[in-house]
């Protein structure tokens, strides 16, 4: 599969609602209908990444609080709160469009003007997924190529 028919896979939902959730510093963006209490498709980007609006960086992997050794549970949920609220402003923001550059760069550009990017930077581990459950597939995107893996079905 190319790069322009995976963006072309995922471009195809629109219309379909969409919401970001963090897992420490990756990022799962998920694609459903109006009502729907179950979730199809969705994004997983790992690092690296950044939200920018303008020429502004808002939120980036790096930026992520826990790289320290501070390990105080209380404070570190706080921040970590603190640090997910940075992206508030797209969280349920419509997307306008999805893009891989040849190299498999990921480009979300969201109806307000943020702009998401994740650099494909590693050739053991895959910087994003996108996970078709309708179709029980999941697209790894590595430097240069995605592989395809098959699903389980879920069970109800």
């Amino acid at each position: 599969m190319k790069f322009k028919e995976l963006a072309n896979l995922i471009n195809s939902l629109k219309g379909y609602q969409n919401n970001i959730n963090f897992a420490t510093n990756s990022i799962r963006i998920q694609f459903f209908k109006k009502n729907s209490k179950v979730i199809n498709y969705f994004l997983w980007i790992d690092p690296h990444w950044r939200i920018r609006l303008k020429n502004k960086i808002i939120q980036s992997s790096y930026n992520y609080p826990f790289h320290s050794t501070n390990r105080n549970k209380n404070q570190e949920d706080k921040m970590f709160y603190k640090w997910c609220s940075q992206a508030d402003a797209i969280r349920t923001e419509k997307i306008k469009l999805i893009e891989f550059n040849d190299i498999g760069d990921l480009k979300i550009t969201w109806e307000n003007g943020f702009v998401f990017e994740n650099f494909a930077n590693d050739k053991l581990e895959a910087s994003s997924y996108f996970y078709d459950y309708k179709n029980l597939n999941v697209y790894e995107v590595y430097p240069g190529k995605i592989l395809i893996d098959k699903l389980k079905k879920r069970e109800k």
